[in-house]
């Protein structure tokens, strides 16, 4: 998780430094001999009913595991041994795409609601939001744990009102009470938090047995997301971080195996990430447009700038005409980025319908950053451009993973790129949760369905 243009707020990797190759080696082998030890541990106090191949009687139990910032082809690249053969074993797709903007906590709210954006609420990872009068950012607990910013259901709350036990580990927006009710067991973040430690508690919860283990699962992971900010996409701290993950997520797998084969594994990551490309910086306002900076606030940087108005508009008419003549203004004069007002940014973007996306926004063109400040440094690696190939075909590389395996997915079952939005109907399905409407989710279970075991 980041922030707009920077590296995530709230969890920064300790990579290896250069020089400390040895010692990660080190790390890794500990934590996949650690974990494994754990695993048979497991598997040594599992009743004998579910380490049999037959798992007919059982509910479906699944577990969504997060790899933030898992770019689409972070496997061909980097070559991490276990991720290698789970997607070749299980269920993939080529690539899934994120909604725009392609940030942390707008995709994993798409993930686990079916819905837009514009439609659950978290917009951007920092955001004004006028109906509220107040600011989201994901390093602020006061923010992020107030449920008047969630706008839609997400799956662990539909869970717990139809019956299901749940628990999350780091899930954004798990942590907030969303219309009452939050996850059996939930987890609040702390970026410290050793990745053998989270690995060991879900390896608890899927040992659980009876009324009280929970049938959906989560957990994230940043590491990833952290090194390719910090080091950029292609370098090897960032190879380094994708097999220390890799060796944990083996001991993982096994231990699922070993312990409840009626739990799916779903791998998914919420983005991909760009290299910086040296002095492909371009300022937000000139001499011509710095009035502007006085009558609309801004929110971001990088890939993309939110402008709030400072005084309210005498109508919504009124509004909408000085936010384009605004757009106007800037666009005169802008160079490798474009303004839109809500209404004039394409359809696929999905920004009408909520106040919160800004009276207009301002994004870069694909690897360029805007920047806001003359002082303001990017980093190695970012993200947050449109995800979207008939915009730029380059885009794919904002595109993340969605890999696969367990009693409800077919075996080697591959698929085209999907949207992302299509993750919660397909997650709901497997565990027999009832969903709203169609109408009210933007995501469909025929999209993903083909990678389900045939009856």
């Amino acid at each position: 998780m980041k922030g707009l243009g920077k590296p995530d707020a709230r969890s920064k990797l300790h990579t290896p430094t250069p020089g400390g190759q040895r010692r990660a080696r080190l790390f890794k082998t500990l934590v996949f001999k650690t974990l494994v030890f754990t695993c048979l541990v497991f598997a040594a106090a599992a009743p004998t009913s579910l380490t049999a191949t037959s798992t007919e009687g059982h509910k479906p139990r699944l577990l969504l595991v997060s790899i933030d910032g898992y770019r689409h082809d972070y496997t061909r690249l980097h070559k991490p041994p276990f991720l290698s053969r789970f997607k070749e074993d299980g269920a993939s797709l080529n690539s899934l795409r994120p909604v725009f903007p392609s940030k942390t906590f707008p995709n994993h709210l798409t993930l686990v609601t079916g819905v837009v954006p514009a439609r659950h609420g978290i917009v951007y990872n920092h955001f004004y939001a006028p109906d509220l009068n107040a600011e989201y950012s994901l390093g602020d607990s006061a923010a992020v744990t107030n449920p008047d910013f969630y706008l839609a259901k997400p799956l662990w709350v539909l869970a717990q009102a139809q019956g299901l036990k749940t628990a999350t580990y780091f899930w954004p927006g798990s942590e907030a009470p969303i219309h009452g009710l939050k996850p059996s067991i939930v987890k609040s973040y702390n970026k410290n938090t050793p990745i053998e430690a989270r690995i060991d508690e879900v390896l608890r919860w899927v040992a659980m047995q009876g009324p009280d283990a929970p049938q959906f699962m989560s957990l994230y992971f940043s590491h990833v997301d952290d090194a390719g900010h910090h080091y950029g996409p292609h370098h090897r701290q960032t190879r380094n971080a994708v097999h220390t993950l890799d060796a944990a997520l083996s001991a993982l797998w096994q231990g699922i195996q070993a312990s409840d084969s009626r739990v799916n594994l779903v791998i998914v990551s919420d983005h991909g990430m760009y290299p910086r490309q040296k002095a492909q910086t371009t300022p937000l306002f000139n001499e011509a447009t710095h009035a502007l900076s006085k009558q609309f606030r801004t929110v971001g940087s990088g890939p993309s700038v939110q402008f709030y108005r400072t005084v309210a508009a005498q109508n919504a008419a009124t509004a909408q005409l000085e936010a384009e003549r605004a757009v106007l203004q800037i666009n005169a004069h802008a160079k490798h980025f474009r303004c839109m007002t809500p209404n004039q940014a394409p359809k696929h973007y999905r920004l009408q319908g909520t106040e919160r996306m800004g009276d207009f926004i301002c994004v870069a063109n694909a690897h360029w950053n805007i920047r806001v400040t003359p002082d303001h440094k990017f980093p190695a690696g970012n993200h947050g451009w449109p995800a979207f190939e008939q915009d730029d075909p380059a885009a794919i590389d904002m595109h993340g993973i969605f890999y696969a395996r367990g009693p409800a997915f077919g075996e080697g079952r591959k698929l085209p790129t999907q949207d992302n939005v299509h993750v919660m109907p397909l997650l709901a399905h497997i565990l027999g949760i009832k969903l709203p409407e169609p109408a009210a989710l933007d995501g469909k279970l025929e999209a993903l369905a083909p990678l389900l075991k045939s009856d």
